[in-house]
């Protein structure tokens, strides 16, 4: 009855009340009632609790601020890859209809390939290496010249290695950064789609 009615448990007739003297000490009625102490050794009395919620909540914290990193990094990259096509098309004629660039295919197989890589090594040789690399650098649309930084000549698949290469050796990114640089790539690489559009219809 009384724990139904939320008056949590009943001590009937506590040995502490036998005697006509009450004495508080540490007899054995009161073992089960101590608040369980800490291992020896542990003196941080606030450590955080092992518990399914909490590690969910820290895992979706982390998994906030991957995202953020991403989305940060693939919209600086876009940026620079809209003044890319721009001076592509000052460079060179380039016929209405058509794609001063990377075309959105190319685009989507650096994506896919991103996509299906975790490790970053792995990636770089897939999109730079051989004659099966996805940036070709004699690629008619990956060659194309264009004009980085101050008044550097260049290509479009120069450009991205540059990119990925600037991200590792970025003194301010972790090593958990460096191992975001595949979901940084595919997620560049779905923007590029679409700038890529944009510019075979002239915008």
């Amino acid at each position: 009855m009384y724990r139904q009615t939320g008056l949590g448990r009943v001590w009937v007739n506590p040995k502490l009340l036998a005697s006509e003297t009450l004495t508080f000490g540490k007899g054995k009625e009161f073992e089960k009632l101590e608040r369980p102490r800490p291992p020896k050794g542990n003196t941080n009395s606030q450590t955080e609790p092992d518990h399914p919620v909490l590690r969910y909540l820290n895992k979706r914290k982390v998994q906030a601020s991957d995202t953020g990193t991403i989305e940060k990094t693939a919209n600086e990259w876009k940026k620079g890859l809209e003044s890319l096509y721009n001076s592509a098309s000052s460079l060179s004629y380039i016929p209405a209809g058509t794609c001063p660039g990377p075309t959105a295919t190319q685009w989507g197989q650096v994506m896919e390939v991103a996509k299906n890589t975790t490790s970053v090594q792995t990636l770089i040789d897939k999109l730079f290496a051989g004659e099966h690399a996805v940036c070709k650098e004699h690629d008619l649309q990956w060659s194309k010249l264009v004009i980085t930084g101050q008044s550097n000549i260049d290509n479009f698949s120069k450009w991205l290695k540059n990119k990925i290469h600037e991200w590792l050796n970025n003194k301010t990114n972790t090593e958990k950064d460096k191992e975001l640089l595949p979901q940084i790539v595919a997620r560049f690489a779905r923007l590029a789609m679409d700038v890529a559009r944009e510019k075979t219809q002239g915008k």
